[in-house]
């Protein structure tokens, strides 16, 4: 058996993808970490700077709190494997770094964990993260993560799927709807430098009149307009209107 600490990680893939490595005083704190394989493991602890290799999931169970980073795809098959491997009365599960929240660990729950899920907030530089799950994993959490400058935000759980659409609206969509202005703007024929330095002086101001008066003082568009606004979208960027028209947005 590894030397004992209180914090355990069951990971796959490549960890410095995965931004867990960035977690304040990770290394100091890491005991038993397992993988696929123990080749695996010994990369992970190498990445990390910190922790022990091991190979069975017995080896887990001398820690309180069980980090569990793996693809989506992966997490029910690690989750039944960790039902059976591991005694989970009185453990904190967290899932790290997925779109999936603490309802995907309801095996390790139904055993007696305390479970719960966080990531980090894009745009913070690894000093955001927001967190989901039952009181007892939102406080281990907070003691995990909350140092130095570093903070969390916490969401109501089960909540993460539509916390992570508001993501994509002010980033991935936000993009798209920047891309869709900047087509539509170079075919009325402007240059292409004139339509960036448009498309991102008015994008500023729609954000800073939102932020200052809410939906009151930005500039919504309603009835005909949003019809225009969706043909325009539809020309230029189709994957985008079909997202928005998927979301129930009436564009």
């Amino acid at each position: 058996m590894t030397k004992a600490r209180s914090l355990a990680l069951v990971c796959a893939g490549p960890i410095s993808r995965a931004g867990i490595g960035r977690l304040p005083n990770l290394a100091e704190q890491l005991g038993p970490v397992k993988s696929g394989t123990m080749q695996r493991a010994s990369r992970a602890v190498n990445s990390i700077g910190g922790g022990t290799p091991v190979s069975g999931y017995g080896d887990l169970e001398n820690s309180r709190t069980v980090l569990i980073n793996v693809p989506d795809q992966h997490l029910p098959a690690i989750v039944a494997e960790l039902a059976v491997g591991v005694s989970w009365k009185h453990k904190v599960a967290v899932l790290c770094n997925s779109t999936l929240d603490s309802s995907s660990l309801a095996p390790l729950e139904a055993l007696g964990a305390a479970v719960g899920s966080f990531e980090p907030i894009a745009g913070f530089e690894g000093q955001r993260y927001v967190v989901e799950g039952t009181s007892a994993a939102i406080r281990e959490m907070r003691a995990l993560l909350q140092q130095g400058r570093t903070r969390v935000v916490e969401i109501r759980r089960g909540a993460k799927t539509q916390y992570l659409v508001g993501v994509d609206f002010v980033s991935t969509l936000l993009t798209s709807a920047l891309v869709a202005s900047v087509k539509n703007l170079r075919n009325a024929g402007l240059p292409l430098k004139d339509a960036h330095s448009i498309a991102a002086k008015l994008a500023d101001k729609s954000v800073r009149d939102y932020l200052k008066g809410g939906v009151a003082g930005s500039a919504a568009a309603p009835g005909m307009e949003l019809k225009a606004l969706a043909e325009g979208l539809e020309f230029a960027n189709p994957g985008l209107i079909g997202y928005l028209r998927s979301s129930k947005i009436d564009a």
